[in-house]
């Protein structure tokens, strides 16, 4: 799988800007793009974020541990398995749903 051209930043006021286009450029010419200022890998395909999220002997959450864990101050949902992340997950998802989503940013309008 190639890596996206390091010229690309998801960082950048270019991506900020539109961030549709250059998503659907890194997912038909780099679907792994590594971004160095943060030192970190982006994924933007669905398919590949799913066997990264589900694939527990081909990847690994230690290196949040490291990162997010201090931050954060214990496990991170991405770190959870079996019941405790099903629970964890479900109060999160409450707030990214239907009328959660309503009540703070009020009935979506098409673009003019």
């Amino acid at each position: 799988m190639p890596v996206a051209d390091p010229h690309v930043s998801i960082l950048s006021e270019g991506f900020a800007a539109d961030p549709y286009r250059y998503s659907a450029q890194l997912r038909e010419q780099a679907p792994v793009h590594y971004e160095p200022a943060i030192d970190s890998y982006f994924l933007p395909r669905y398919q590949d974020v799913k066997r990264v999220l589900t694939d527990h002997e081909a990847f690994t959450t230690q290196t949040l541990q490291v990162r997010a864990e201090p931050v954060m101050r214990g496990p991170v949902l991405a770190q959870m398995t079996g019941a405790e992340h099903t629970a964890k997950r479900k109060i999160v998802v409450r707030g990214f749903t239907g009328q959660a989503l309503k009540k703070r940013h009020g009935p979506r309008h098409p673009p003019p």
